[in-house]
């Protein structure tokens, strides 16, 4: 008889099957009353919730077939965190010449409008439980940024400016391929996460969010540019002085159309009192 497995992806759940580790939908034939056995394992970001079609609630069972037979687990995310969308990535240095010692680090920004408590948070490039932890009374205010650092210690002695908050040392690098960065809260909870893929690295630069309020999940909002460590993007600011310059002329545009309008108004009801005194004139001769 058949047997299907529909396996989630990856990033959902590890799925075994007797001897297999199955990492994709599988089928393959098997005798009939012999004993198969299925056991899953979500990832920390969701929850087993079942499966489809049956009654059992374990995350591992034993089943003896009859006839042909579908398998499939089903999954539900985990809520997100209080915090989720105050504090997010914005700046991510993964690319280092030969002469720059610092290391990867990864800057975040409290796009929020409260003090933000990190005691605990935990930041990870693969497993939750092998994460780095943030210790005990860090914060970030609002407006600001934190340096995660993989050295610390050679990240304050490249970047010697006494204004950028920097902690460490997590104890895994960044691919300068690909990477799915997660930050989570002290109760485990998904704060923000991001995506990246291969980049044509540059040595001065850093992948950059563009904008703090952009879709940043979508790598199309990230910039490879000239580090702004501690700071606006370059991208950023050239957003905030196209608005600021909008603004300007459109002000400009404003007051000077105002002030055609009333010079406009003026005139025509000058040239009407100019031509009821000619004609008072004409008629009083």
């Amino acid at each position: 008889l058949n047997v299907e497995i529909k396996c989630p992806n990856k990033e959902v759940a590890k799925v075994e099957f007797n001897s297999l580790k199955i990492k994709k939908d599988f089928t393959g034939i098997y005798f009939k009353n012999v004993p198969i056995t299925m056991t899953v394992q979500p990832k920390h970001d969701y929850i087993f919730k079942g499966w489809k079609g049956r009654t059992e609630t374990e995350m591992s069972i034993t089943i003896v077939p009859t006839t042909d037979l579908i398998l499939e687990p089903i999954f539900e995310a985990k809520e997100k965190s209080v915090f989720y969308d105050s504090l997010i990535f914005n700046e991510l240095a993964v690319y280092q010449p030969e002469d720059d010692s610092s290391g990867d680090w990864v800057e975040l920004y409290n796009r929020s409008t409260k003090p933000l408590d990190l005691s605990g948070w935990v930041f990870t490039d693969d497993d939750y439980k092998n994460g780095f932890i943030i210790p005990n009374g860090v914060s970030v205010n609002p407006s600001s940024y934190l340096i995660l650092t993989e050295k610390l210690r050679n990240f304050q002695a490249y970047y010697s400016a006494d204004s950028i908050q920097a902690i460490g040392d997590f104890d895994f690098g960044l691919s300068k391929k690909s990477e799915h960065l997660k930050l989570y809260d002290n109760k485990g909870y998904l704060v923000d996460s991001l995506t990246y893929k291969k980049q044509e690295w540059d040595t001065l630069a850093t992948l950059n969010l563009v904008h703090p309020d952009s879709s940043r999940h979508d790598q199309s909002h990230w910039n490879v540019e000239k580090q702004s460590i501690g700071g606006k993007s370059v991208a950023y600011l050239k957003y905030l002085k196209h608005e600021a310059d909008k603004a300007y002329w459109t002000k400009i545009y404003y007051i000077g159309g105002g002030s055609f309008f009333f010079i406009l108004v003026a005139g025509l009801f000058l040239h009407r009192s100019s031509k009821k005194r000619k004609l008072k004139e004409l008629n009083n001769t």
